[in-house]
């Protein structure tokens, strides 16, 4: 026999604190705080599930609100087990026009969320370059909302069915940066922005080219130089 036990305890920084399950004795059963439906809620935060199974959220200590939250976004790469490289006949999807299922349980100490749905994406790099999409992925989102946390905690798990493309989930948010920090499987890259990291590359190739003329007008094309 299994049980899930939810336990609400403050446990002090680097301390510790002992809990002892008594079988046979009768315990308190904590009620949901919510029954709203398609609204996940705590002190911190209001999430609300859109259509398409993105969500918005509220950050109630500021106000600021987050709209389209969780998107995916497929598009091809034609990159090598290390490096990612797009396709010269790029197609990008997401799950915008997606027809999710929701289901959404509110527990004595937290609330969650499951949205699953299918994406139709190119099965391969051929049939994105003609516009086909008889591949598909399976996408499940466990979103988790504990009623005394400011964390909102979300489970991906994807069913792919397809070749050489990519998933990214999208994340808007109001922030701007002049560089991003990525991983990579040994460690993380951290680089400008997507025009300026073209550029910039460009520039260190036309160093190196030591008078490659085809190189040299190709990069000059992507640079914008006469």
């Amino acid at each position: 026999m299994e049980f899930d036990i939810q336990i609400n305890q403050i446990v002090p920084s680097m301390g510790y604190r002992t809990l002892y399950i008594e079988a046979n004795q009768p315990g308190n059963v904590i009620a949901a705080k919510s029954d709203a439906e398609g609204i996940l809620e705590n002190a911190f935060w209001q999430i609300a599930l859109n259509e398409d199974g993105t969500l918005q959220l509220v950050d109630k200590d500021s106000g600021v609100r987050y709209d389209r939250v969780l998107q995916i976004e497929e598009s091809s790469d034609d990159g090598d087990e290390y490096d990612y490289s797009p396709a010269k006949e790029e197609w990008v999807m997401t799950s915008a026009t997606a027809k999710p299922q929701c289901e959404i349980t509110h527990e004595a100490w937290q609330s969650r969320a499951v949205i699953r749905y299918d994406m139709a994406v190119p099965l391969n790099l051929l049939e994105r370059s003609v516009r086909q999409s008889t591949g598909r992925v399976g996408v499940e989102m466990v979103v988790t909302l504990s009623h005394n946390s400011r964390r909102i905690d979300v489970d991906i798990n994807l069913d792919n069915q397809a070749d050489d493309h990519r998933l990214r989930v999208l994340i808007p948010t109001s922030f701007n940066t002049d560089s991003v920090l990525a991983d990579t499987q040994f460690g993380f890259a951290n680089a400008p922005r997507e025009r300026q990291c073209n550029e910039q590359l460009a520039a260190r190739r036309l160093e190196r080219s030591a008078g490659s003329g085809m190189e040299y007008a190709q990069l000059c094309s992507l640079t914008g130089r006469a």
